[in-house]
């Protein structure tokens, strides 16, 4: 469970626990935000609670290494920190052991999991990005901002955003799995006429290739300015 892989942090985590200072673990945390009220609002709304823990305090509470609370936290994404950093959060402990659930309790490899969350944290990140840019384009277009004052709107005021948005990520989510599992079932039926011995039985997808900018144009939309459905559209890089 708590085998080191090519995920784990950089430099071996240390076995014995260095001596942690005087102030309480989530000290250096609360004192990073004191300036910032806003942002600190908003973690609270976020993660329910200021993160307080290291790596060693959740991994005590998993009963894994902290090596894999760590390797955890990079698969998200995350630039990776010092196992004595609190920047552990109670609901980073509860995702993680529901992960580690997928191993332990169903049974999934470590390859799968992996997979997983990587998949999710890029999933993720990319629509986090996308409906941020959204409400900066609302702010600028309903009040009349620059997209600096948009911003400082937004970041005050997201935290009223966070449950709608979460439901409609989660019924989206479940939707488009629900569709996937519909195709591929079809898919499957119709495996008795693939010929045997088929590389690629079922339908998938072998890759995309970018010819009309589109990966850059999506960052875009959102923005005031949104492509013209009328008209084709050309880029240095290919037309439509």
């Amino acid at each position: 469970m708590s085998q080191v892989t090519d995920d784990e942090p950089h430099g071996a985590v240390p076995e014995t626990r260095p001596a942690l200072p005087a102030d309480k673990p989530g000290d250096a945390t609360a004192a990073l935000l004191t300036h910032r009220p806003t942002l600190e609002r908003q973690t609270e709304i976020l993660l329910g609670a200021l993160p307080s823990m290291n790596a060693y305090q959740v991994a005590d509470q998993l009963g894994v290494s902290a090596a894999r609370v760590l390797q955890f936290w990079r698969a998200l994404g995350f630039a990776g920190v010092p196992a004595n950093a609190a920047v552990f959060a109670p609901s980073d402990v509860a995702a993680l052991r529901s992960a580690l659930a997928l191993v332990s309790e169903l049974g999934l490899s470590e390859d799968a999991l992996r997979a997983l969350v990587r998949g999710a944290a890029h999933s993720a990140d990319r629509l986090a990005v996308w409906q941020l840019e959204a409400l900066v384009a609302d702010a600028e277009q309903r009040f009349g901002l620059d997209d600096v004052s948009a911003r400082l709107v937004v970041i005050d005021t997201v935290g009223e955003t966070i449950a709608p948005l979460e439901q409609l990520v989660t019924h989206a989510w479940r939707r488009h799995l629900l569709s996937l599992l519909d195709r591929t079932e079809r898919s499957v039926a119709h495996l008795g006429n693939q010929t045997p011995g088929d590389a690629l039985p079922l339908e998938r997808a072998i890759g995309f290739c970018d010819l009309v900018a589109y990966t850059s144009r999506t960052l875009s939309w959102g923005r005031p300015t949104w492509p013209s459905s009328s008209s084709p559209s050309r880029t240095g890089r290919g037309t439509r």
